[in-house]
């Protein structure tokens, strides 16, 4: 492979390359430097900060939210059950109550500035392998993506998964500039931040490892030594085993995720549209991701665009392929779970915007103001998506709503049942709306073997409710109810012992008031 050397006006300390699958951009060429670096890190916050409470706790929100204030030991105890994959992620949750104090923006607040981090990695990768255009344009596309504020928004860790996938991309390109430097400075630190990296990312969730085989892809493109292909693998290899306690803790639990159905011709249509932004914005967005990859086959001439096309392509692609493959035989497949997908998209809008731009007969800042022109486009139509996710039922379901109709006609002595038990986390994430009532299924809100508490036998809940004149439902969609099952029996009492006076309609939830004859 031929040597190619750094390129003019790059960092003092960025000298020489031998064998470099690429050669990183240096920041002396940098034209507005705190503008590239900072921009998108501030259009993150922003957009994290935009009514980061006006849609509702939802109902996995709901159990974060629970969960994360129970205490550490007895996180451990129940995760040990259940809810492995989340073990972490609660005890990290768990602490940022402790300092705050628990709250609907607490709950929230981690992930907002996970997306805010992750937008300034997203822009670091890009301003090294394709230039500041290209970065400033790739972390805003993150920062201003539908999908990316719907996770920044909400009170599970999908957004610190991004993050920590966006940091094992940096840290791999940094390891692999370095190996490249003479005397490869500093080489070893980024290859053992990397593995850190990819551990955390899979500890946070399994299926974040799905990364792994995207960046061998990356490279095995990148046509690096067999030096830097063996630091790979032993750096890789190193982070996977960081994930195995974790693993060997979620073996065996299938219950939580046992409402998911294998994929259809459907869902690869669906995925496209939630990372496009929306119907409006999906058509451009795909034509400047075809743009940025064609961009980055033909400029030959500048190796780093080819370099970032590598990185992308197969994060944007290999993960969801992948677990929608294994999910048509047991089925596992959720968007969410590969919203990291996001940073390969983002990096990919980039350099489209940035090759276009590039075509454009103008000066450098009249180019790169019409590439910010055409990203603001962009959002203004993801604006109708973006608003949505901030309605009260924009994370699905509104249990503010719910709790909002108990709370403003519930008396003292009231009784409240949730039907299917999963709708108690109305309770959990409002308990202020729930004060006059009793949850007279509910014995112990701790139990190690179910997030939703333990309850009473069905029969002894039965005989509770002789005790009380009125008892609110908290429902969802209508379904079919096994007989003899928990929530067969209790609608039985119900209906054996009370009259329907008014019921209340919540999207396909459902809150009744029953009283008796």
């Amino acid at each position: 492979m031929p040597t190619l050397s750094a390129r003019s006006g790059t960092d003092d300390h960025i000298t020489a390359f031998t064998k470099a699958p690429f050669a990183p951009v240096g920041r002396g060429r940098h034209p507005v430097p705190l503008l590239v670096r900072w921009l998108p890190c501030l259009a993150a916050l922003g957009f994290g900060l935009w009514d980061p409470t006006g849609a509702s706790i939802w109902r996995d929100e709901a159990v974060s939210y629970s969960v994360a204030q129970l205490s550490p030991a007895r996180i451990l105890d129940l995760t040990g059950h259940t809810d492995a994959v989340h073990a972490a992620y609660y005890l990290l949750l768990h602490t940022v109550f402790t300092v705050t104090g628990p709250s609907a923006l607490a709950l929230r607040l981690p992930s907002v500035l996970a997306s805010v981090v992750c937008a300034g990695l997203v822009t670091a990768v890009a301003r090294r392998l394709s230039g500041p255009r290209a970065a400033l344009a790739a972390g805003l596309a993150w920062a201003a993506a539908p999908v990316v504020s719907l996770y920044a928004q909400e009170g599970r860790p999908y957004a610190l998964v991004s993050l920590c996938v966006a940091s094992a991309a940096y840290f791999l390109v940094r390891a692999v500039q370095a190996e490249y430097r003479i005397g490869r400075p500093h080489a070893a630190r980024w290859w053992a931040a990397y593995a850190v990296a990819v551990a955390a990312a899979g500890t946070l969730n399994v299926l974040a490892l799905l990364c792994v085989p995207a960046l061998a892809v990356t490279v095995t493109a990148w046509r690096p030594s067999r030096a830097v292909v063996r630091c790979w693998a032993l750096a890789t290899t190193a982070g996977c085993l960081g994930v195995v306690p974790t693993m060997l803790r979620a073996f065996g639990q299938t219950s939580a995720v046992g409402w998911l159905t294998a994929p259809t011709w459907r869902t690869p249509l669906e995925l496209a549209a939630s990372f496009g932004g929306g119907r409006l914005a999906v058509v451009p967005v795909a034509a400047l991701v075809l743009y940025g990859i064609l961009g980055g086959r033909r400029r030959r001439a500048d190796p780093g665009r080819g370099a970032l096309t590598a990185l992308a392509l197969p994060l944007l692609t290999i993960p969801p392929a992948v677990l929608m493959l294994i999910s048509l035989a047991h089925p596992l497949y959720q968007p969410r779970y590969v919203l990291y997908g996001m940073l390969g998209l983002s990096w990919l809008v980039g350099q489209g915007l940035d090759t276009a731009a590039a075509r454009l007969p103008a000066r450098p800042a009249v180019s790169t103001a019409a590439a910010l022109l055409a990203l603001v486009s962009l959002a203004a139509l993801a604006l109708p998506a973006q608003l949505r996710i901030r309605e009260g039922d924009g994370h699905g379901d509104d249990l503010r709503a719910l709790a909002r109709v108990v709370a403003a006609r519930a008396q003292p002595g009231d009784a409240v049942l949730f039907e299917p038990k999963a709708w108690r986390g109305t309770a959990f994430a409002y308990p202020d709306a729930f004060s006059d009532t009793t949850d007279v299924a509910l014995e112990a809100r701790f139990d190690p073997t179910d997030p939703d508490g333990r309850e009473r036998d069905p029969s002894q809940v039965a005989d509770a409710l002789r005790g009380h004149r009125r008892v609110w439902v908290v429902s969802g969609p209508g379904q079919h109810r096994k007989p003899g099952s928990r929530d067969a029996t209790l609608w039985h009492a119900v209906n054996s012992g009370y009259r329907l006076r008014q019921t209340w309609h919540v999207g396909v939830q459902a809150v009744r008031l029953y009283v008796t004859p």
